[in-house]
C-alpha cells in the first residue's frame, strides 16, 4: 500500500540496549514511557549501503533515549545508539547509528539468514526492531541484522508466539567504521497489514545487542 500524504505517526517504545552501564550518567528510568515520534517523509529515499550520508537522514528526527535490559535492567547503556525513521510512497527506512568505543571488538559472525543461534543470540553484535503496523499490541514483525549484514525476520502474534519460518522481501546493509557501525533497513509497505487511511499510527520497538 502506498502512502501519498500526511505523516506516519510512529509510537516508539524505546527498548533494549544490552551492555554494561557507563553511558548517560544522568539517565532517569522514571522517565521511561511510551514515546511518540514522527517518521519523516523523504523525497529521495536513502541508498541502502549502510552509510548514513544520505540527505534523507539529515531531515529525520533522531531517537536516542534508550535503556538497558541486561545485565542491569533499566540502567543506562554503555554505548550511544541513534535511530532515524523516514518513508516514501513505497517503503519505510530505518537507520541505526551504533557508537562503539572498541570497534575492533565488534562481533560479526557470517552465517545463513535466520540462523539466530549462530548469527545472533549472545555471539554477535546486532540491531533489530519490532513493528506493530496495526497498533493493536498483538501482532507484529521483527527484523534484525548483525554486524556482518546477516538478516533475520520473524512474525510475532499473541502472547510471544514467534514464527521464524516467515520470510519477507526487504533490504539492509551494514557499514563498520572507526566509531562503531551503522545499519540501514528498507522494508516495503507491502510487507505490513494496516488500514487504508492518510495518517498511520504504528508501534515500534528498537533493539541493540552489544
Amino acid at each position: 500500500m502506498k502512502i501519498r500524504q500526511g505523516l506516519i505517526t510512529v509510537i516508539l517504545f524505546i527498548s533494549s540496549i544490552i551492555a554494561q552501564s557507563t553511558y548517560l550518567e544522568k539517565f532517569n528510568p522514571d522517565s521511561l514511557r511510551f514515546k511518540t515520534s514522527y517518521a519523516t517523509r523523504c523525497i529521495d529515499p536513502p541508498y541502502i549501503d549502510g552509510r548514513l550520508d544520505d540527505d534523507s537522514w539529515v531531515q529525520a528526527t533522531p531517537v536516542n533515549e534508550f535503556f538497558q535490559i541486561e545485565p542491569i535492567e533499566l540502567s543506562a547503556p554503555s554505548e550511544q545508539t541513534i535511530v532515524r525513521v523516514v518513508y516514501d510512497d513505497n517503503a519505510i527506512y530505518i537507520a541505526f547509528e551504533c557508537k562503539d568505543s572498541n570497534p575492533e571488538k565488534i562481533r560479526k559472525p557470517l552465517t545463513r539468514r535466520d540462523n539466530y543461534m549462530d548469527g545472533f543470540a549472545s555471539s554477535s553484535d546486532f540491531v533489530g526492531f519490532a513493528i506493530d503496523s496495526r497498533n493493536d499490541d498483538y501482532n507484529g514483525n521483527w527484523f534484525g541484522v548483525n554486524a556482518a549484514g546477516v538478516k533475520i525476520d520473524v512474525s510475532v502474534s499473541g502472547h510471544e508466539e514467534y514464527d521464524p519460518s516467515w520470510d519477507a522481501v526487504w533490504d539492509a546493509a551494514v557499514n563498520i567504521n572507526n566509531s562503531g557501525y551503522s545499519v540501514e533497513f528498507m522494508i516495503p509497505f507491502s510487507v505490513f497489514q494496516f488500514e487504508n487511511k492518510e495518517n498511520q499510527v504504528w508501534g515500534i520497538e528498537f533493539d541493540r545487542h552489544i
